[in-house]
């Protein structure tokens, strides 16, 4: 009976994630001269590159960014608040992509295959609210939100 339930703990600890996931297009995509530009802007153009796109909410936090095993970005994120818009980085869709939230001590993982099919990843921040000590809490259990997309929404 021990070893089931310990069984089951396990189990339940390697699926939880603190990251939701979804594909979408936009409807009110930018126009492709727009898109072009900025592809070409960032060099990412050929099928093996996806931009990383980070969007709303990053206070300062610390986050580190690593594609084939190598940190290509390690610094703290600030959303730009009328923007919603806080950094975009090239990343090569055929290696693994995972992103450190040194504040939250979480780690997502890029699903590879998506990754491939998709030039946009959007990792979104999901809100933060303040207890009554002043500590962050999170309103959700899972505080991001990654969406594979081939469309590119403005910001805002």
């Amino acid at each position: 009976m021990k070893i089931i339930l310990l069984f089951l703990l396990v189990l339940l600890f390697f699926n939880c994630k603190c990251y939701e996931t979804s594909t979408k297009e936009y409807e009110w995509d930018l126009p492709e001269f727009a898109k072009a530009k900025n592809l070409e802007e960032y060099n990412a153009k050929e099928p093996q590159y996806s931009l990383i796109v980070f969007r709303n909410f990053y206070e300062g936090e610390m986050i580190t960014v690593k594609n084939g095993g190598k940190i290509i970005f390690k610094d703290s994120l600030r959303t730009i608040k009328n923007f919603g818009f806080a950094e975009m980085l090239k990343v090569n869709n055929t290696q693994s992509i995972i992103i450190y939230d040194a504040h939250l001590r979480r780690r997502i993982k890029i699903d590879k295959e998506l990754a491939k099919k998709y030039k946009y990843i959007n990792v979104n921040k999901l809100i933060f609210i303040q207890d009554a000590s002043g500590f962050d809490s999170i309103r959700h259990k899972r505080p991001y939100k990654i969406r594979y997309t081939n469309t590119f929404r403005g910001f805002m």
